[in-house]
């Protein structure tokens, strides 16, 4: 099969065209900027051809940043030529056996199978009225460009402008300014680090009367005045949380002194093994349900809702008190499409395992409770739109009417049980370690398992007044008719 007389004399033309390009554009090196400050538009124009045509001599003629075409795979060029021709039939192959494939066909190759000649399924390109016009400039861009392999990143890029991860003309992004080296901690802890670390240095300078200078300069130097800082801190009876932030702060401030520490950490770990922590004792489901019944018949709502949502989605005191109305998200704002509540954490206190986590509530009741409560907030109202303090001081004020130490010094309940009371609450009702790890973000099961073995037994109402004890049990199986009798049946709304 061959082609008609046109798109012979056409073809010869890009042959020869091909053959000129190649004889006349040798390969240099780029020159110097300040050599073709007055060309008004190439940016590598090469010497002997008018820079005011469109001939450019493209930076990868020097470095060439994709691999060249392969010999047997056929330039862009010809595929555009073969499908803008009409052809018409000379002679027709026939095959001895049924199972020939073709390799590297297109549609000047054919016809095969029996088929017709294919019809025409492009226009003729550019590049092509102008070749038959004498004007080779489009031709030759294409014939460069043919050098190299099929690019797959125009398909890559075609599918991420589908899926919307990238814009349609990305720009230069505007300037982010400094880092925030604090990121990943919250600034509770971070705010500690610094203060821990200050002591440190003090202590460096003035009771071990060395240069700080001299000392931070080195980690082998650092490490050891580390170790002498926790042994220090030891015989003066100290708290233990000072020598390991003071450790932490050094690996965050000091990154590339981590793996000289290790004598410091030995000192923390000795440490332990003299006085082993305790876990915080918990407290049980009725205890929490006590608590919300006396917050709800004093109409503190905002207390009542954000306890339960720091028990029921495993949160720490400081992911829940800075959670907005955006951050809850009920079944009416998906479209009923999920029957549970998901909680938005954007600052959780494990960020450096998760940027973003989330917490989730299935109970029906207390879904529908807490739309009661903030279902008709603005997206950005806080759900508790008061102080930490404050917060602090309502809680100090429900757990002294039912009689539960709320001191840490007297190993009472703080807020700080409400994440593990509520993990300790689901081993009682499932008893699948693994799914409360998921649902309460442990980064390792093996904590949660050491923790659910020190805490799940380890409860206050066995410890109290059995006036307490009573009081509990009564307050906490009223709750759900209290609440909902004081919501007004309120309820019982749709959510």
């Amino acid at each position: 099969m061959t082609a008609s007389i046109s798109a012979v004399l056409a073809f010869a033309s890009v042959t020869l065209q091909i053959a000129a390009l190649h004889r006349s554009w040798p390969v240099h090196q780029c020159r110097a900027a300040s050599q073709f400050e007055d060309v008004p538009f190439a940016l590598f124009p090469v010497p002997g051809v008018n820079t005011t045509t469109w001939h450019h001599d493209f930076a990868f003629r020097a470095e060439p940043s994709f691999p060249f075409r392969p010999w047997h795979e056929n330039p862009e060029w010809v595929s555009d030529l073969c499908n803008s021709l009409p052809f018409r039939e000379k002679f027709r192959y026939r095959f001895k056996r049924s199972g020939h494939i073709n390799v590297n066909e297109n549609r000047s190759d054919g016809p095969s199978r029996g088929r017709a000649i294919d019809p025409l399924t492009k226009d003729p390109p550019d590049w092509l009225i102008d070749l038959e016009a004498g004007r080779t400039e489009r031709f030759d861009v294409c014939a460069e460009a043919s050098k190299f392999s099929k690019n797959p990143a125009r398909w890559l890029r075609m599918l991420l402008l589908l899926s919307g991860d990238i814009e349609l003309n990305p720009g230069p992004r505007a300037a982010r300014g400094p880092l925030d080296l604090q990121v990943g901690f919250v600034p509770v802890t971070a705010s500690r680090m610094e203060k821990c670390f200050a002591a440190f240095q003090k202590w460096v300078e003035s009771d071990a009367d060395l240069p700080w200078q001299l000392i931070s300069q080195s980690a082998d130097l650092m490490g050891v005045a580390l170790r002498a800082y926790g042994l220090y801190c030891f015989e003066s009876g100290l708290p233990r949380y000072l020598f390991v932030y003071a450790i932490t702060a050094t690996q965050e401030f000091y990154p590339n002194y981590k793996p000289a520490l290790a004598v410091a950490w030995q000192i923390d770990k000795k440490w332990q093994i003299h006085e082993p922590g305790e876990s915080r004792a918990v407290l049980p489901g009725i205890a929490i349900k006590a608590a919300l019944t006396v917050a709800a018949f004093w109409s503190w709502w905002s207390w009542v809702g954000i306890v339960l949502v720091g028990f029921s989605a495993l949160l720490h005191p400081a992911e829940m008190m800075v959670l907005t109305r955006r951050e809850l998200l009920f079944p009416s704002d998906l479209c009923h499409d999920a029957p549970c509540i998901f909680v938005k954490l954007n600052n959780p206190k494990t960020a450096r395992f998760a940027r973003r986590q989330h917490g989730r509530i299935d109970d029906p009741w207390t879904i529908r409770i807490l739309f009661a409560l903030f279902g008709d907030l603005s997206l950005d109202c806080k759900l508790y739109p008061y102080s930490i303090a404050t917060f602090r001081k309502q809680w100090n004020a429900v757990m002294s009417h039912l009689g539960i130490p709320h001191t840490q010094a007297n190993q009472g309940a703080t807020p700080g049980v409400l994440r593990g009371s509520g993990a300790t609450y689901m081993y009682t009702q499932v008893e699948d370690v693994s799914w409360i790890a998921w649902r309460g973000r442990w980064s390792r099961l093996r904590t949660l398992e050491y923790y659910l073995q020190e805490v799940a037994a380890s409860v206050l109402l066995h410890q109290l007044h059995p006036w307490a004890r009573s009081r509990i049990e009564s307050l906490g199986t009223a709750c759900l008719s209290v609440i909902c009798g004081k919501l007004s049946g309120s309820c019982g709304a749709a959510i």
